[in-house]
């Protein structure tokens, strides 16, 4: 009985730290991180846009751009 409590608490601390290596963001967070690329709930990878500008919260990609390449 006393292998089985020792196993059970070894999964447990090897689960506690498993989780935070894999990468995920918070789950209300439109992407991801999966194998160093940035992907969506979908596991698609997600691209910027040259024409946008960092930090301003707006996409230049709009109509035929956004038809094309969703924005997430």
């Amino acid at each position: 009985m006393k292998h089985l409590s020792t196993l059970a608490a070894l999964l447990i601390t090897a689960a506690s730290f498993a989780a935070p290596l894999t990468g995920a963001m918070a789950a209300d967070a439109p992407a991801k991180l999966a194998n160093g690329a940035l992907v969506d709930a979908k596991g698609m990878t997600l691209y910027t846009f040259d024409k946008d500008v960092a930090g301003s919260g707006k996409s230049t990609c709009n109509g035929g751009c956004a038809a094309l390449w969703p924005p997430a």
